[in-house]
């Protein structure tokens, strides 16, 4: 079990270390979403608004605007308050900021259900422009978001839970790109799907399942979007 967290806080230090133009914008909420580790390495690149997420996402994109590289950080659930801002003043404008949504789902559930995201990927994935990408476990971060910060151009939508997850892949051996999504397990009668930490659900159905004699395979949708339609498609077919 990993910090999804801390792991993404750390690579965020490391490629920042390397790129001065890589900038970090939070809502009073550093120390939940671990923004606070880089402004402890980089004071003068982090830039707290207050308890607005509103301004915040259209601080970031006035940064993006003059060739900086704003990253936000913030709860999935609070990014939803700034979604005209994130449909307007970033998507529509495909300005280069990345969102750092943190404690999706349920994985806040203690706060109850004023901090649990449930309709955030649904919403993001409609907005023009805007990529939608969430990683199973510690290690997809780890593939993932240094191609995210500096390959990938325009606003990307990147979603983590709170907690420590399972270590579902890994063992794996395949390199992210972006609109791809992994087989991670093999079988002819019937295909699971997991988006994000649901992977590891996903992982131990399939092997509930094979009690009873059923082989299923077992795809990490990591790119939601774009959304790999030539794997799903195929799986579709071959399990029907």
């Amino acid at each position: 079990m990993t910090s999804l967290r801390d792991t993404l806080a750390d690579i965020l230090i490391d490629v920042a270390s390397k790129d001065p133009n890589i900038v970090v914008v939070t809502a009073d909420v550093g120390g939940s979403t671990r923004a606070f580790k880089f402004k402890q390495k980089f004071s003068n690149r982090y830039f707290n608004v207050g308890i607005s997420e509103q301004d915040m996402v259209n601080f970031a994109a006035g940064l993006s605007a003059v060739g900086l590289k704003p990253v936000v950080m913030a709860f999935s659930m609070f990014l939803m308050r700034a979604w005209e801002m994130i449909r307007n003043t970033v998507s529509r404008m495909n300005l280069n900021v990345k969102i750092i949504a943190t404690h999706a789902g349920f994985s806040d559930s203690d706060d109850g259900s004023s901090h649990q995201a449930l309709e955030d990927i649904a919403l993001m994935r409609v907005l023009p422009n805007l990529k939608v990408i969430v990683p199973a476990d510690a290690t997809d971060i780890k593939r993932s978001l240094p191609i995210i910060l500096e390959d990938v151009q325009g606003p990307v939508y990147y979603r983590i839970g709170r907690d420590y997850a399972p270590d579902v892949t890994d063992k794996l051996d395949y390199t992210f790109k972006l609109g791809k999504s992994y087989v991670i397990e093999e079988g002819e009668d019937l295909t699971i799907v997991g988006v994000g930490v649901t992977l590891w659900d996903a992982v131990r159905a399939s092997k509930e399942l094979k009690k009873y004699g059923i082989n299923a395979s077992v795809i990490n949708l990591f790119s939601v979007k774009p959304l790999d339609e030539e794997l799903l498609l195929k799986y579709a077919q071959k399990t029907g």
